[in-house]
């Protein structure tokens, strides 16, 4: 439970939605500050209750570290993280250095991963050194690793999970909003206007991740599902899920 003493204007919000034949459901969201002093590309997150455990956890934070890569920053969330929040960052960060790791054959920098993933160099180094994959040099830290040894270590977690697809993402960065804001309310209600989308794969359906304006009403399921109703067009096939940015 958390009281709310600020505004949520500050914030956008990505809402993650189950799609099916009957409509979209609301299974979990994240939201993030539009312009963070620390750099968090995460503020708070949440799946609810009925959905835990299928993934969708590190499926919104794979698509907060995109983000922050198609920014060209590197991120962290907002600390302090609860117990079950490191657990489950632990578990992103993991996946995904070992990934890239085991195509450079370890042959890597702090720095360099830190880039490559949008992954704060903070969090590169504890994520590794829970894996003893980093050792302490001259006032620094540096990766020591061999092939076999991150071999070793990618079998050990070789549970995969959703993940966001980067060739399918559609999205602009908010400093671009503006303008898109700007001809929204100038279209006289927006009707034909094109909004940048953001698309993602998942097994066994399809989900949708919506960038949420927290004044905007979220549409009914029955016009999402056919794209004939006022609001953001929200039609797809199977397996895919789109994105809407914040309208003003």
């Amino acid at each position: 439970h958390k009281t709310l003493y600020y505004d949520v204007d500050p914030f956008l919000f990505y809402v993650l939605c189950e799609m099916d034949e009957a409509g979209h459901r609301i299974v979990g969201y994240f939201s993030k500050e539009k312009h963070s002093a620390e750099g968090n590309n995460l503020a708070c997150i949440l799946v609810l209750p009925p959905h835990q455990r299928k993934g969708y956890g590190k499926l919104l934070i794979s698509l907060a570290y995109e983000l922050s890569i198609r920014e060209g920053k590197v991120g962290s969330p907002e600390k302090p993280l609860s117990d079950l929040g490191l657990v489950t960052f632990r578990s992103y960060w993991t996946e995904v250095l070992l990934d890239v790791l085991a195509k450079h054959q370890g042959n890597l920098s702090i720095k360099q991963l830190s880039i490559m993933t949008a992954i704060k160099q903070e969090d590169v180094v504890s994520t590794l050194q829970s894996l003893n994959l980093v050792r302490y040099w001259k006032g620094q830290h540096v990766v020591s690793v061999n092939p076999r040894t991150v071999e070793e270590h990618v079998r050990a977690n070789q549970r995969k999970c959703l993940m966001i697809e980067p060739q399918l993402l559609r999205w602009m960065p908010p400093t671009s909003l503006p303008a898109l804001q700007h001809q929204h309310s100038g279209s006289g209600g927006g009707g034909g206007s094109t909004t940048p989308s953001a698309s993602m794969k998942r097994a066994g359906g399809a989900a949708q991740l919506s960038d949420a304006h927290p004044h905007l009403p979220v549409p009914p399921a029955s016009s999402g599902a056919t794209g004939g109703g006022s609001g953001p067009s929200r039609a797809g096939s199977a397996g895919t899920a789109a994105a809407v940015p914040p309208v003003a």
